[in-house]
Parts: C-alpha cells; structure tokens; sequence
C-alpha cells in the first residue's frame, strides 16, 4: 500500500528483458490512498485490481499497461487521474471504473475486456457523479458496453485534442443513463453490437453538437429511451439508425 505521500513518483526502466513489469498478486497490485502518485513506463500484471487509486488520490499514469486484472483493471475512487499512452487490456469486469471521481483521458486504449462476476466486461465504467474528459481515446474489442454513464456520471470529448473511437464492443458503445450526459460531438462510435451504438434514457442527454461518426452499428447508431433520453442536435452528426428527434434547430 502506498498511503500519505505528499509526491512519489515510480518510473520503470527497459531492460534487455522487457519491460519493467510488476506481478500482482490476490490483491491490487498497486493501493495508493491519500497521495500523489506518478507512475510510468511499468507493466502491471495480474492482481485482483492493477492500481486501486483512492480517498483523495491523485494519480497520473503515463505509458503503462495495466492487464490480466480479475477484478478491476484501474479503480479510481474518490480520486483524480490523468492517463497518458496508457493501455488498459484483457482485464475481467471491467478495465477502467471511476466512482466520485475525475479523470483526463490521453492516449488511452481500453481493450478486450472480459465479462466476470460482478460486470459485464465494459470498457469504461463511469459512476456516482464522476467525470471523464477524452483527448484521446479509443475503446474496443470490450465484451461488454465501451463505455457506461451511470448515476449522474459525465463524459466530455475534447474532440480538438485528440480523436475518440469506441467500436467493435458486444454490448453497444457508449450508455448514457440515470441523470448523465455525454458531450460526444466529433466522436466515432461505430461497429458495436448488442445494443445500440449510443443509448440515452433514464433522464439523461446525449450532444452532437460538433458531428461526429455513429453508424453500422448493429442495433441502430443512436437510440433515445422512453424515460426522457434525450440527443441534443443529432441532425449534426452523421448518424445511421436513430429514432431520436432533431432538437435544437
């Protein structure tokens, strides 16, 4: 457990060997409480959790890879974090999970998530009034949704930074449900199955404001719920299969 550290930073080194990889065992691999925390150029393997960021953490992540987790690939709770050309992949339940937290996205890649017992296998799950902002971000190869907005969670894509694709996910691309919202204009959200490629109901809103690429997805690209799923400006995106009104002309 890492705890109390007012600045810490962890940096791995390639070796003849590979990279510097750190194995996990019954527990999380990494625990960081009430610290910062940099951690760079390492491989985590395995582990219930790769790293479980909490109570007031503030992480950043650059460069690492985070895989074979069977509970958790990154836990943020009650905490920040920043990933930069970090890759999630083959963790169980679910490879990234933030509650009551923030996080900025950069060059992250979330993939091959499997379904476990206790998720389906998302990409991303975003809950509890957390907030995630893309720079760039792909999600793909899930067996659950790419990414999940649930209980008052919020997505926000800097479109201008950096592209953001979430396709080829077996349970829909991105849910936006109970009191949520995502910003998804300029996004790609294409070739998931399941479900539909955008799903918005549960009092939640879904913009595309600024376009963006929702369609082959094989149960219709955008679908609006009956309890008041509502798209903001879909006439400005390219979309496929929607039976979402346009709003906003």
């Amino acid at each position: 457990m890492i705890s109390g550290f007012a600045q810490l930073s962890i940096v791995g080194v390639q070796s003849p060997a590979g990279p510097a990889t750190i194995e996990g065992g019954s527990d999380a691999t990494l625990w960081v409480v009430g610290s910062h925390l940099q951690l760079s150029n390492l491989t985590l393997d395995g582990g219930s959790s790769g790293v479980v960021c909490r109570d007031f953490s503030v992480c950043n992540f650059a460069n690492n890879t985070f895989e074979n987790a069977t509970g958790l690939g990154v836990w943020l709770d009650n905490a920040d974090g920043t990933f930069n050309g970090d890759v999630i992949q083959n963790n169980l339940n679910s490879g990234l999970t933030l509650s009551a937290s923030r996080a900025r996205l950069g060059q992250l890649t979330v993939t091959g998530t499997s379904a476990g017992p206790n998720n389906q296998g998302d990409g991303i799950d975003v809950q509890a009034g957390s907030t995630i902002t893309a720079d760039q971000l792909t999600v793909t190869g899930n067996q659950g949704a790419g990414i999940s907005l649930i209980g008052n969670a919020h997505l926000i894509n800097q479109f201008w930074v950096g592209p953001m694709t979430v396709s080829n996910n077996a349970n829909g691309g991105v849910w936006v449900t109970e009191n949520s919202s995502a910003d998804l204009g300029g996004a790609t959200v294409i070739n998931n199955t399941g479900a539909a490629g955008v799903v918005i109901t549960g009092n939640s809103e879904a913009a595309f404001w600024s376009g963006g690429t929702f369609t082959g997805n094989s149960a219709g690209d955008v679908f609006c719920g009956p309890l008041n799923g509502v798209a903001a400006s879909p006439q400005s995106a390219s979309i496929g299969v929607t039976n979402c009104p346009n709003t906003y002309q």
